[in-house]
């Protein structure tokens, strides 16, 4: 070290087996100029290369990497009660731990959303269901489907090593959109069936054989779509079809069964038990007087009467579609309103990790007057600086602004009082230390 401000590195290309061989070293031929009458060899361990601080105060990041075996939100609800004891416990030496990232959030996320989906795709089908039936138990037998569809596809999750991230539950809920299909079509043709026939064992025989190669045909060409990306050569799109593919393709091909085997023995039990209304009546009351079987025989017509208008209309909604689709991915793209944001700053070469500290200090309090920022971290090393910003719940009504200018004020800040160091958003590549010559 140089005035304890930068660093120097030397490169040896020699073995080394003691300190005193570190020592005689040549620097310079001239003299000769040895390591050791430069610089004090310590055999010791390795020196400091980070430092965490939030909100100025040093810290200690730990990161903790679960077990292949272990299961990620269990161990994430276990290490924060552990947390909250430990807290508890360190109070009185003014010692706090801090949870900085959690990947079971992201989870638990999802999986908040895959329930909000598999109850939207439920009222959904009950609302579908309700308007051509007009039967509570039989929207309930679908509704049924989606829970039965998703759990038994675990199974399949667990036989191919998928595990239940982000990803996969994107899959799902995907699928779930779609897994309702077969079970309303399979149930309303049944529906139909017995409306003709009056007896529930033949009606569900018929009305299951009447559609079984549209349903399986539609359900295996869906599953043919995702199947080659799981076999991809690309790592990324492999990656991406193994578990969003896979995820869609178990939901669908379980949906297939339950629409076959579950939703025809309901169906029976149902109409076998009398407990459904006279489908005979209620049917030929939806087909014939309800309005928008109505507006959907007239628009039929309609598209049948004059074919080459209707032709058009598709031409021009399809090139309206590509125009539109074409027209948002020129845009540049609209900031996401996120309540966090990561700034890096890029030292100059030579620097210590106590320069690095210090400065780090010195940003720290010319950010600390910004309202909208509820929590400043700084995870400091000698060539940069990653700063990370969560910013107060309803940032938007402290000051007006919205996550674009808290980002502008705190990056002018630091270009101006910081000139010498280079600010981005994006993290660097790996900065290489300065290093001193050396000769032999």
């Amino acid at each position: 070290a140089v005035d304890g401000s930068t660093e120097h590195f030397v490169n040896l290309v020699s073995d080394y087996t003691s300190r005193a061989s570190l020592e005689e070293t040549v620097i310079q031929t001239k003299g000769p100029l040895l390591l050791g009458e430069i610089a004090t060899i310590v055999d010791g361990g390795a020196e400091r290369e980070t430092i965490s601080r939030i909100d100025g105060r040093e810290a200690v990041a730990v990161t903790l990497l679960r077990d292949r075996q272990a299961n990620l939100l269990e161990l994430s609800r276990a290490t924060r009660r552990s947390i909250d004891r430990l807290n508890r416990e360190l109070a009185v030496d003014g010692v706090e731990l801090v949870v900085q990232s959690d990947a079971a959030e992201v989870i638990e996320e999802n999986i908040g959303d895959i329930r909000s989906l598999a109850l939207l795709g439920g009222l959904l089908a009950i609302a579908v269901l309700w308007i051509f039936l007009r039967n509570l138990r039989l929207v309930a037998i679908v509704a049924a489907a989606i829970p039965i569809s998703v759990l038994i596809s675990l199974n399949l999750f667990y036989a191919l090593d998928i595990t239940i991230n982000t990803l996969s539950l994107v899959g799902i809920a995907i699928a779930i959109g779609m897994l309702v299909d077969n079970s309303i079509v399979v149930l309303e043709n049944i529906y139909r069936q017995l409306s003709r026939r009056g007896d529930a064992h033949t009606a569900v025989v018929a009305g299951v054989s009447e559609v079984w190669r549209a349903v399986a045909a539609s359900t295996l060409t869906t599953i043919c779509v995702f199947l080659p990306f799981a076999f991809s050569g690309n790592t990324l799109v492999r990656v991406l079809g193994r578990h969003v593919g896979i995820s869609i393709i178990s939901t669908l091909l379980v949906s297939l069964a339950v629409a076959f085997l579950l939703i025809p023995v309901f169906t029976y039990r149902l109409f076998a038990a009398g407990g459904a209304a006279d489908p005979t009546s209620s049917f030929q009351a939806v087909s014939q007087r309800h309005r928008l079987v109505q507006i959907y025989t007239l628009l039929l017509k309609s598209c049948l009467r004059f074919p080459a208008r209707t032709v058009i209309v598709a031409v021009v909604a399809l090139f309206v579609s590509v125009l539109l689709c074409l027209a948002v991915s020129i845009n540049a793209p609209r900031e996401a309103e996120l309540d966090r944001f990561d700034l890096y700053a890029t030292m100059p070469g030579g620097t210590t990790l106590d320069l690095a500290d210090q400065q780090a200090l010195e940003m720290d309090a010319r950010l600390a007057d910004i309202a909208e920022v509820a929590e400043r971290r700084i995870d400091i090393k000698a060539e940069v600086l990653h700063l990370s910003f969560d910013l107060e719940e309803g940032y938007r009504e402290i000051a007006g602004r919205d996550i674009g200018g808290v980002k502008k004020d705190v990056r002018e800040r630091l270009e101006k009082g910081f000139p010498r160091l280079q600010f981005g958003y994006q993290q660097p590549r790996s900065q290489a230390r300065s290093g001193g010559g050396g000769g032999g």
